[in-house]
């Protein structure tokens, strides 16, 4: 039996965390999960793509693989939102049902529990239909979240509220002075980033509120950090931050 990341009830981090500096289209719910098992057509080509982020090379050429490889898929997304459409009709064939649950088969015994399962992944084809391109992110090391690993830690501590809460207040310490935070959240999957993108896209959680969605397709946004922790064998949590240098 693989494993199962299940999805409990998303607790809302505290908005005095990052007091005025959160826009009113915040987004800086915490997912906590447990027992890991417009309206314009338009596109931008692939050669104007793969031009715009060679221009942030340098933002985070010293960053790991999994850390760019997420930046790149959620760039695309932004970019060329339509063009991911066909990805998440293919991906719609990965949804299975078993033990009376919805779940997403990433592959190597790894299933990521969803909630309204394909009917999520129609309403999300729907809504990229009519999205616009936005300007690409730029990767920024000042908004990464500092991941301290504790031997004593179990590995869910890491997705708690505890951990995250105090993970945040550190890093908003570190930068309020320079920048705002425009949005947070974390995710839970695979090892293959192109999955965690399309699921952060559909965002089919039982709290329905598409936190995830909302941040990458912030069109208010320039910066994001990432960072993640490995929870089990093939099962990574990712870990985003939003947000923008303050005006001097």
């Amino acid at each position: 039996m693989g494993c199962q990341c299940q999805t409990s009830k998303n607790e809302i981090l505290k908005e005095q965390i990052f007091k005025e500096d959160v826009n009113t289209n915040r987004s800086l719910n915490s997912k906590n999960s447990k027992n890991i098992i417009n309206n314009n057509n338009y596109s931008i080509s692939e050669n104007s793509l793969d031009s715009n982020l060679n221009k942030h090379f340098n933002s985070f050429q010293n960053s790991n693989c999994l850390t760019y490889q997420l930046f790149e898929y959620i760039n695309k997304i932004r970019m060329n939102p339509i063009s991911i459409i066909e990805k998440i009709e293919m991906f719609k064939e990965k949804i299975i049902e078993k033990d009376n649950k919805i779940l997403f088969d990433c592959g190597n015994n790894v299933y990521s529990l969803l909630n309204k399962g394909k009917k999520a992944f129609d309403d999300c084809i729907k809504f990229l239909s009519v999205q616009i391109a936005l300007e690409p992110l730029e990767l920024n090391n000042d908004l990464k979240i500092d991941i301290n690993i504790e031997k004593e830690e179990k590995k869910d501590y890491y997705y708690s509220f505890e951990f995250i809460e105090k993970m945040l207040n550190k890093k908003y310490e570190q930068i309020k002075n320079e920048y705002n935070i425009l949005g947070f959240h974390y995710d839970i999957c695979s090892n293959n980033t192109e999955i965690s993108s399309i699921l952060q896209l559909v965002d089919d959680d039982i709290e329905n509120n598409l936190t995830r969605r909302k941040n990458i397709l912030n069109r208010n946004v320039k910066y994001v950090g990432i960072s993640y922790v490995n929870i089990k064998e093939n099962i990574i949590c990712y870990y985003l931050l939003f947000g923008n240098k303050k005006k001097i």
